[in-house]
């Protein structure tokens, strides 16, 4: 079922004809799709039933591939399935066509092993850095507020069989304990998720004169 998958995809995707890129927005739909097409499979089902399931998959995926491509991708897609299944397939797929798959899935694959090394490079490139690197590298240089001793966490579970980990100090875990901006706003906007603690000091951070009773009567408020 996975080659079938993955022809799915370069199929429906035009990496026949159009190469296009995918779309991440609703790759997870797409997915879901395939997997009910396959599942659903009825090979007792008119050909006309079979191919207005799978062009409702065309139409979550590449919505402007042609009648023609269409029509060609079903009869690839269909006889897979069945030869899968052990059916009989209505089709016949051309030499060319087993070629031209041939070609594709071989590809996907190195595609596939490309990535994977790539992975494996920027893991070990992590892996390689200093703390200093690692914070600036999970905080943007400081542009996200993340807490040292979170950060040191981190980094320390990724060096735990070496001698990199650093120390996690008393005042890195106060640190931790505070609240920064961002998370006030956060607990602000959804105070009922949270405990009066946190809305009491949500609303020190933001506002440091306002008083524990007018913090009680807003508190008082959210919840009436």
């Amino acid at each position: 079922m996975k080659k079938i998958i993955i022809l799915f995809s370069l199929l429906l995707f035009g990496q026949i004809q159009a190469q296009q890129p995918i779309n991440q927005d609703n790759l997870q739909d797409v997915l879901s799709a395939y997997m009910d097409y396959f599942k659903g499979y009825d090979p007792l089902a008119p050909v006309a039933v079979r191919k207005a399931k799978f062009n409702k998959v065309v139409d979550k995926e590449n919505p402007n591939l042609s009648k023609a491509d269409r029509e060609r991708a079903f009869k690839i897609v269909d006889a897979y399935i069945r030869a899968d299944k052990g059916l009989d397939t209505e089709y016949k797929i051309s030499d060319k066509d087993k070629q031209l798959i041939k070609e594709m899935l071989d590809d996907a694959e190195k595609q596939k092993q490309k990535g994977m090394n790539a992975m494996t490079g920027e893991v070990n490139r992590i892996q390689n850095m200093s703390y200093e690197d690692y914070k600036n590298f999970v905080t943007q240089n400081g542009q996200l507020p993340l807490k040292e001793a979170e950060i040191k966490k981190a980094y320390n579970q990724m060096h735990k069989n070496d001698d990199k980990a650093v120390a996690i100090t008393p005042t890195d875990v106060q640190k931790s304990k505070q609240l920064n901006q961002m998370e006030a706003i956060d607990i602000l906007r959804e105070p009922s998720k949270h405990t009066f603690a946190e809305f009491k000091a949500a609303m020190k951070l933001l506002k440091p004169d306002i008083s524990d009773d007018d913090i009680q009567k807003n508190w008082q408020k959210i919840h009436h």
